[in-house]
């Protein structure tokens, strides 16, 4: 199912001065209302040079029955790829957005989740003016607000640019900045994909998405990107609306996932960057990151008194991030875990020399 339109379909409005073409990546599954939403939302865009691939990963043939209706409000800038049969499991939605950008013409890749939109009508507009003037520009961020069950409750993406943007040169007269590599590396959250816009040659020289991730992909293409750009730019404004998934839903790999999986899904992408990256900047915070995870992640088990596994993972972080008090914890930990160990040998010995005599008695015809 590829390429919907309906003969009614609009046209699209005239293409602005730039010729910088943006390619729009929009994974879905089993979200219509979400997807409409969207769709309509970049077709707002007042700058009209832009094209958009929706790649549906095996949503339901009462969902998809759905996309002929919402394509008559489109036009012909709009592509539908199914790459999975209805209501598969699916490729995932790093495998799906690579799809999306093996089909893209674009200089430039924008993203767009089918639960967030963009709220700034002019957000490829001033995006295209940014890019057009900066040449040696391969990333291009902007701010967003995020919301959960219909309430806002965060309107900054990024609060800790605010002393980089003091003294960053801005782009002629546009509310555009550019920043050094090091204000995005700094803890306290990544750039969302709806506010990113990366140069389509970087992220085929990266290799796009890494498909072994269902969770955390973004994070892993967001420190990879930026490991090989050249320059960065930053818009403070907000351009898009993110909505934040609702923790009591179950059709999100944030949700689906318990938060031992999503920790371990974050060492996962830690270490592909730690492997692939070239920079120091960038595989010292993979490793500042991985080191944290995998404390979080020893604890979490050290509470549940899984000890042995506790100490398999605290060795790593202590590895990967070593500190005193870190080695102090280890120790008791391993104490811990031969303590508990001890016993448990005890146990099997008493049980198999029961099962010995209990044997001898019965050859014996004692009961």
């Amino acid at each position: 199912m590829a390429n919907l339109y309906s003969p009614t379909r609009s046209s699209p409005p005239q293409a602005a001065p730039s010729t910088l073409k943006f390619s729009i990546v929009v994974p879905t599954r089993n979200r219509a209302d979400c997807l409409s939403t969207a769709l309509q939302s970049i077709k707002r865009q007042t700058y009209a040079g832009f094209e958009v691939i929706v790649v549906d990963d095996g949503s339901r043939a009462c969902c998809r029955a759905r996309y002929a209706e919402i394509w008559r409000m489109l036009d012909e800038r709009f592509r539908l790829i199914c790459i999975s049969p209805d209501d598969a499991p699916g490729v995932g939605p790093a495998a799906a957005r690579n799809r999306g950008i093996s089909e893209a013409s674009g200089e430039f890749l924008a993203f767009c989740d089918d639960d967030d939109y963009w709220c700034a009508d002019d957000h490829l507009a001033v995006a295209a003016e940014a890019l057009s003037t900066t040449p040696d520009a391969d990333i291009y961020y902007a701010n967003q607000a995020a919301f959960r069950c219909g309430k806002m409750f965060n309107t900054e993406r990024w609060p800790q640019l605010r002393d980089w943007l003091r003294e960053a040169p801005k782009v002629d007269n546009l509310d555009v900045q550019r920043l050094p590599h090091k204000a995005f590396l700094q803890p306290g959250g990544i750039a969302h994909l709806n506010i990113s816009i990366v140069r389509r040659s970087l992220a085929e020289e990266i290799g796009g998405f890494w498909n072994q991730l269902r969770f955390e992909e973004d994070f892993d293409f967001y420190l990879r990107s930026i490991d090989r750009a050249r320059e960065l730019l930053y818009r403070p404004t907000i351009v898009a609306h993110h909505r934040a998934p609702d923790l009591q839903s179950r059709d999100n790999a944030s949700t689906v996932l318990n938060q031992t999986e999503r920790w371990l899904a974050q060492c996962m992408a830690c270490e592909h960057i730690r492997v692939t990256a070239r920079t120091r900047r960038v595989i010292k915070l993979a490793c500042k990151t991985q080191g944290y995870t995998l404390r979080h992640l020893t604890m979490a088990l050290y509470k549940n008194n899984q000890y042995e596994a506790a100490v398999t993972a605290g060795a790593q972080a202590l590895a990967i991030l070593p500190g005193l008090r870190w080695l102090l914890f280890m120790v008791y930990l391993r104490t811990r875990a031969a303590i508990g160990f001890l016993p448990r040998r005890l146990r099997r010995a008493t049980a198999r020399r029961g099962d010995f005599h209990r044997s001898r008695y019965r050859e014996a015809g004692v009961r």
